[in-house]
């Protein structure tokens, strides 16, 4: 049985296309931290009218594909770039993400554990990695779009403190309590919850992730 919430916003969310949500970002803030780099500038130039998840997919295809460090990092800026959008710090953060020893390793190794459906792995990798400054919203974000990369149909989604929130609230008291953003195993149970429901309404999951973000 569908939650009263998400039955009455079903035909809403089912109209929802977030691959085209533009994010508009401040591409001064990241040629200040990216001076002289080929790959910044040419993300910059490519979407200097903002950047959409179609966008992301597209640089996160490339690195499933062929697992090249230069792919993995072009698609780990891509997803930072529109992750961040007009915060100003984001450039830096993502600058101090990149030098974390391992980064694109640790990406590398998710896309496998990703191919392989293993999706609590691959959350257990990023989490456990020690990338500096990429705590749950981001790892998850590299996951959502790494997993599309992938192709899989069940892929992670993304859980930033506002899907956490909103989801927290539409619930009924008591019963999401065990969602914790910390924990691999209750991940996984947040995608698969999301994936039930989008199947239920006849939509992605990520739609109503989109929605839970936007109310």
């Amino acid at each position: 049985m569908l939650p009263q919430w998400l039955n009455e916003a079903q035909a809403r969310i089912r109209a929802i296309r977030p691959d085209r949500q533009t994010i508009p970002f401040y591409a001064e803030s990241w040629v200040s931290q990216f001076p002289h780099d080929p790959e910044v500038a040419d993300l910059l130039s490519r979407h200097n009218a903002g950047i959409t998840r179609l966008d992301v997919f597209g640089l996160s295809r490339s690195a499933a594909v062929t697992g090249a460090p230069d792919d993995l990092r072009r698609m780990f800026l891509g997803v930072m770039l529109w992750g961040f959008g007009t915060v100003g710090y984001g450039a830096h953060r993502t600058r101090l993400m990149l030098s974390s020893p391992g980064c694109l390793d640790t990406l590398a190794r998710a896309f496998d554990l990703l191919g392989r459906d293993d999706v609590a792995a691959a959350y257990r990798t990023i989490r456990s990695a020690g990338i500096s400054m990429c705590g749950t919203s981001f790892a998850t974000k590299l996951l959502y779009f790494a997993g599309k990369g992938c192709g899989m149909t069940r892929y992670p989604l993304i859980l930033d403190n506002r899907v956490h929130e909103a989801l927290s609230k539409q619930l009924e008291p008591g019963a999401y309590s065990s969602l914790s953003r910390d924990s691999a195993a209750s991940y996984c149970r947040y995608v698969t919850q999301m994936h039930e429901w989008a199947a239920a309404i006849g939509c992605e999951a990520h739609n109503i992730e989109f929605y839970l973000f936007s109310s």
